[in-house]
């Protein structure tokens, strides 16, 4: 999208008051602007890129930045007024810039070249008898020189040469600037999944073969890499992404975005994403339905439970950048088969009220059916966690609150995630709980006829079948040493409170049943965590 950089140029208190138009004793035939009455816009038209989408360099970085002007009549350049620079200072929409003081202001009727980033020592000479930029500033751009690392923002910024041309009337000019360099777009190795269901739908998924870019450089959005690179240059950039060499191909193009494919790119996988699909430590998936010995080889962490959108959390569609595909359960209990941990537990005191922080208890004592509501409803496990690890970050890091903190750290148990797409393990929430039995287990947890009032707000489920065993059964294919049985642990942690002394936990069997209750926060249980993707 192009974004209009609307400039207001002013001049220097210092500056004594001046006429607004007043005439030139140097030429009677031109006249000169007061800085003060001066109005000058500025759009900048960024890369388009070749997955649809925009890629500026003006003003990126957000802070203060300088262009360098000039003014030009009858073939020349104007004594006084080459190379003079424009600060812009950034202000929301608005970018505010200041015109150094000139005696005489700043000739009007004329036409104005001018190009950003400033280099104050610019001597690479300008073809005043030239009317676009990219003839005025050709020598500048053919000696640009653009940075081999392009790993930050500014350093993109930097080597990214724009200029512009505008003919200024009555003190007034529109400055629209272009790209002098070009863009470079990079194709890793990597997977994208282009999901066929249709109900819902599920946006495109893309894993990058996680490596190191070394000689250039580029600089990553988070989805892709970008490198801006002087399509006058005889040399174009070149290094390694892991022990890949790639070199970019030419000729590119002023304002143009080019493609470098590194080794073989980007494969791409139709995929009917189900429930009970592995999902891989390097962010890949696996049909539930691949060959045996397949997955068994498979470094799988963990089980697709839910991929409607309504039922994934905004925390965890906000920590993905607006887009979470699916969530994932762990195939492993955290910390082995014999590990417990308490829900919080601070030298023996285990009550504490979680809604000063934004938790809301799920609980009514006197209603098991609005409990069950509420506990449905809880699909906020990331937003829980958080909460947890931020607003009590210095009991989080003292230890009490176990459960949690094992959750976060079973990363080092379940193999080192090698993709930076997803939110990281977190302890579920009750309503992601209900969806992994309903999903994967085939659980019918709803408040229908098998479902049962305990009293106090408590409340359980009958002829739900055997849920240890559809668990067991859908991760059979998975090696040995990355999962733990439902038979030897069935109750598990959620990361939902229900009081300030309790939170709410899960406990199912294999004769049918299956309880959802307010435990005590001291008591301790096994957990398996959760990650979106």
């Amino acid at each position: 999208m192009n974004k209009h950089l609307s400039l207001t140029f002013t001049r220097p208190l210092m500056l004594l008051a001046a006429a607004a138009i007043c005439a030139c004793s140097k030429d009677s035939k031109m006249t000169f602007v007061a800085p003060d009455d001066i109005r000058i816009t500025v759009d900048a038209v960024p890369f388009s890129t070749n997955d649809g989408n925009t890629f500026p360099t003006f003003g990126i970085s957000g802070t203060e930045m300088t262009a360098g002007l000039y003014a030009t009549a009858d073939g020349r350049i104007l004594e006084g007024y080459d190379n003079i620079p424009v600060t812009i200072q950034p202000s929301g929409e608005t970018f505010t810039c200041t015109l150094p003081a000139s005696g005489d202001g700043y000739p009007d009727n004329t036409l104005y070249f001018i190009y950003y980033p400033y280099v104050e020592s610019q001597t690479y000479g300008c073809d005043a008898t030239a009317q676009t930029p990219s003839q005025f500033f050709a020598e500048l751009a053919s000696n640009w020189n653009v940075s081999g690392d392009q790993s930050t923002i500014e350093s993109v910024e930097t080597s990214a040469l724009m200029y512009s041309s505008a003919f200024m009337s009555e003190g007034s000019a529109h400055f629209s600037m272009e790209e002098a360099m070009s863009l470079i777009q990079f194709e890793v190795p990597s997977t994208k999944y282009e999901f066929t269901n249709t109900s819902p739908e599920i946006p495109d998924y893309t894993v990058r073969t996680q490596a190191a870019f070394t000689g250039s450089i580029p600089y990553s959005d988070g989805n892709a890499f970008f490198m801006i690179a002087n399509p006058f240059s005889a040399t174009l950039p070149s290094g390694n992404y892991g022990d890949i060499q790639w070199q970019c191909e030419g000729p590119t193009v002023s304002g143009e975005t080019t493609t470098t494919v590194i080794g073989n790119g980007m494969e791409v996988i139709k995929h009917q994403l189900s429930y009970g699909d592995f999902f891989l430590a390097d962010g890949n998936l696996l049909s539930k339905d691949a060959p045996a010995e397949e997955v068994s080889a498979a470094p799988v962490v963990g089980m697709v439970f839910q991929f409607d959108p309504e039922r994934i959390g905004s925390g965890e569609k906000e920590a993905l950048g607006g887009t979470a595909h699916a969530l994932v359960v762990s195939c492993r209990t955290a910390g082995g088969e014999n590990a417990l941990y308490k829900w919080y537990d601070n030298n023996g005191e285990s009550s504490r009220d979680e809604t000063e922080i934004g938790l809301e208890n799920i609980y009514d004592e006197n209603d098991a059916y609005k409990t069950y509501e509420m506990a449905d409803g809880d699909i906020e496990g990331y937003r829980n966690n958080m909460l947890i690890r931020e607003k009590r970050s210095e009991d989080y890091a003292n230890g009490c609150y176990p459960a949690f903190k094992a959750a976060e750290d079973f990363i080092s148990e379940a193999g080192t995630l090698q993709t930076t797409g997803t939110t990281g393990w977190y302890l579920p929430s009750n309503g992601q709980w209900f969806d992994i039995l309903r999903n994967i287990g085939g659980a019918d947890m709803y408040s229908g006829s098998n479902f049962v009032d305990w009293g106090y707000g408590d409340f359980y489920w009958e002829n739900l079948g055997n849920i240890p065993l559809a668990m067991d059964n859908a991760m059979e294919k998975v090696s040995q040493d990355r999962k733990t049985s439902f038979y030897i642990y069935s109750y598990h942690w959620t990361s939902s409170a229900a009081s300030e002394s309790g939170a709410r936990y899960l406990d199912f069997y294999d004769d049918g049943t299956a309880f959802c209750n307010n435990l005590p926060k001291s008591h301790a249980d096994p957990i398996r965590c959760v990650l979106a993707f």
